[in-house]
C-alpha cells in the first residue's frame, strides 16, 4: 500500500473553492519520490510542462495513482516534470483504491480503444519494465475529465521544506 507521509490536504491550503466537490476532497499532496512510472514519457513534452511550472507552480489536475502500489494511472508527463524543476517536491494526488478491481475506472489501450490488461500495468510499475509512452489509457469519472478540460482549478506544487 502507498506509504503517504506528510499529507497535507490541499483544501487547508485555500486551493479549491469555497464548496469543495467529495472527490476534490480525497486530494492529497504526496512527494515525488513515492509515485511509480507505468509507462516511459516524451521527455520533450515534460521540458516543456516544466518551463511552466518555473513560472507557475501549479497542476491543473491531480495526478491519479493507485492507492496499493504508487504507480501512476495518469499524469506521467506532469509527475516527471516537476521533478525536472523541484527535484524534492509534494504534488496533488488523487490516491485511488482498489485499482484492479475498480469498475469505475476503464483501462484501454490508445491505439485500438480496446480493454487492456491492469495485471501488466501494475507489472510494469513494479519491475521497472515500463510500457511504451501512451500505451494505455485510464478513463475515470466525469468530474477527473472536467478537471482537465475546463482548467479552472490550480492545484499547487509544493517544495520540501
Amino acid at each position: 500500500m502507498l506509504q503517504i507521509s506528510k499529507v497535507d490536504e490541499l483544501r487547508n491550503i485555500q486551493c479549491f473553492t469555497q464548496n469543495p466537490s467529495p472527490l476534490e476532497k480525497n486530494v492529497v499532496v504526496v512527494h515525488t519520490s513515492l509515485l511509480r512510472c507505468h509507462e516511459e514519457y516524451d521527455v520533450a513534452k515534460c521540458h516543456m510542462l516544466a518551463k511552466q511550472f518555473e513560472h507557475e507552480p501549479y497542476l491543473w489536475a491531480p495526478i491519479i495513482v493507485d492507492r496499493d502500489h504508487g504507480i501512476i494511472l495518469d499524469g506521467h508527463h506532469r509527475c516527471a516534470a516537476v521533478g525536472f524543476v523541484f527535484s524534492d517536491a509534494y504534488i496533488p494526488t488523487l490516491v485511488l483504491g482498489d485499482y484492479q478491481n475498480n469498475s469505475s475506472i476503464k483501462v484501454l489501450a490508445w491505439d485500438t480503444g480496446k480493454p487492456f490488461c491492469r495485471k501488466q500495468v501494475t507489472s510494469a510499475g513494479m519491475t521497472g519494465n515500463l510500457l511504451r509512452k501512451k500505451t494505455t489509457r485510464h478513463i475515470f469519472g466525469v468530474q477527473i475529465e472536467d478537471w482537465h478540460r475546463e482548467k479552472k482549478m490550480k492545484f499547487p506544487i509544493l517544495k520540501s521544506p
